[in-house]
């Protein structure tokens, strides 16, 4: 590339960009922009989000924590319900092979499930070790 053509791509750092944004005047424009947009805010009581937005944010939470997306699909909160441990980690394990995820840690799993459900991990005397606070939905197929 000549020497010239290098020299007009390049910018020069404006060493007084923070004065400028945040003068009155485009301080002033910012509220306004705010004041405009609050109307909607409220109307709509919220942010809005589109499916397509959505889909996303799904996409990426089943890519990025395949126990997490487990939960979304096949777990819920339940006061009195109780879950094995074993039963758990072998559906959780069917999942992951169903849907060519990468497992995770029984760690992750306790953390998951203590922090999103409040579920409580215990043994029965003579029994299998549980969660208690959480069941499996049922799927109809």
């Amino acid at each position: 590339m000549p020497e010239g053509e290098e020299k007009d791509k390049c910018k020069i750092m404006d060493e007084s960009i923070i004065d400028k944004i945040t003068s009155e005047e485009e301080m002033s424009g910012l509220l306004n922009k705010g004041l405009e947009s609050l109307g909607k805010l409220i109307s709509d009581k919220g942010f809005s989000s589109s499916q397509g937005t959505d889909e996303v944010k799904n996409l990426w939470i089943r890519k990025s924590d395949s126990f997490t997306a487990f939960c979304i699909d096949l777990v819920e909160e339940d006061y009195n319900g109780k879950v094995t441990k074993k039963d758990l980690r072998k559906t959780y394990n069917f999942y992951c092979k169903r849907n060519k995820l990468p497992g995770c840690s029984d760690k992750a799993i306790k953390a998951t499930l203590e922090d999103r459900y409040g579920a409580v991990e215990h043994q029965p005397v003579g029994g299998d070790r549980i969660w208690e606070g959480i069941k499996l939905k049922v799927i109809n197929k």
